[in-house]
């Protein structure tokens, strides 16, 4: 890209290996260095400037990303990653009405687009999770982002971030004491199918989720053989599923058997690096919640600590602005 910082093909696919391998400094870098040679008169623009936009949320740079988000919409008000870095944006900020108007008013560009427009419609169900409006969250589960008759999921029924969308709102909402019906189970049936595949280290424990949530504890356990397998292998990913994904998949599995105390245990370590499995903050918070959930279960109040310290590390606002982490902030203020 130093040498041909116009080709837009290379540059994304760079932005969305270091994003799925949790680089988000080496987004930054990738994109300051193309910047210079991009202007609003170079076809595609827009795109840069979303990917500039995201990066910079990303790294916690929230002055520098949303005006380039904005910016790319101004010029491209379909260009689907310039509406998700400013979402990012404002759910970080936890700016939730303004979240719900910027993407009900740009949904109508999303029509006929990929499949990011699901995860933009997660997106919008986090901002109302955030306000309590359960039926609403389930409504854009069903008709929305997990919507089975959808000829977009019914061309590719487990695409990796469909499935995160999905078993991450689904647990958000058991943890509140949301009856979620039997939607699990369409995703168990499509983990069991994928034991073995572990290519995208963030997905397996979304797979997890699923499998304990219907009691496929057997299966559960020989995805988790499937990973002590693959984690033996050389390269990149083999060695993040070894380090991180591992050790919550065994976490997923003591929770699962309300081992609470061993749960902590068993994830404590990999907190540090779990960002290497790639997933922006927003989505990561599922896993701080499966932490924080088993520390206040465990009567752990030096983990329950950890967790709010972590989370406030990445949030623009105290994390008790944040359902899933009122409980938390409750206990420590109780003390």
């Amino acid at each position: 890209m130093r040498t041909h910082p116009l080709d837009v093909a290379a540059f994304r696919l760079a932005h969305f290996a270091n994003f799925w391998l949790g680089r988000p400094q080496d987004m930054v870098s990738s994109v300051e260095r193309v910047m210079p040679a991009w202007s609003e008169d170079v076809p595609g623009y827009a795109s840069i400037l979303a990917c500039h936009s995201f990066a910079h949320e990303e790294a916690g740079n929230y002055r520098a990303a949303e005006p380039s988000g904005r910016r790319a919409i101004e010029l491209d008000p379909g260009d689907l990653w310039g509406a998700h870095a400013v979402a990012h944006v404002l759910e970080m900020q936890g700016r939730r009405s303004e979240g719900i108007e910027w993407l009900t008013t740009l949904a109508p560009n999303w029509e006929g687009s990929h499949n990011l427009q699901h995860h933009l419609w997660w997106h919008l169900a986090l901002f109302k999770l955030e306000y309590g409006d359960y039926a609403g969250v389930l409504e854009l589960y069903d008709t929305r982002f997990r919507n089975l008759a959808a000829p977009l999921t019914v061309a590719a029924p487990d695409v990796y971030i469909d499935v995160q969308n999905a078993a991450s709102t689904l647990f958000r909402l058991q943890r509140l004491g949301v009856d979620v019906g039997r939607r699990w189970e369409e995703l168990a049936d499509k983990a069991e199918a994928r034991i073995g595949d572990c290519v995208s280290a963030f997905t397996l424990p979304h797979w997890l989720m699923a499998l304990t949530a219907t009691g496929r504890i057997a299966a559960a356990e020989g995805m988790i053989e499937a990973m002590r397998a693959f984690a033996k292998g050389r390269g990149t990913v083999p060695r993040v599923v070894r380090d991180y994904a591992l050790p919550i998949a065994k976490a997923q599995l003591a929770y699962a058997a309300g081992h609470y105390a061993e749960t902590v245990a068993l994830m404590r370590p990999a907190l540090g690096g779990m960002y290497r499995l790639g997933g922006s903050h927003a989505q990561q918070d599922v896993l701080e919640q499966l932490f924080v959930d088993a520390a206040l279960k465990a009567d752990s109040t030096a983990d329950v600590r950890l967790a709010l310290e972590r989370v406030a590390g990445l949030r623009a606002i105290p994390p008790e602005r944040f359902v899933g982490w009122r409980e938390a902030a409750d206990r420590m203020a109780a003390l």
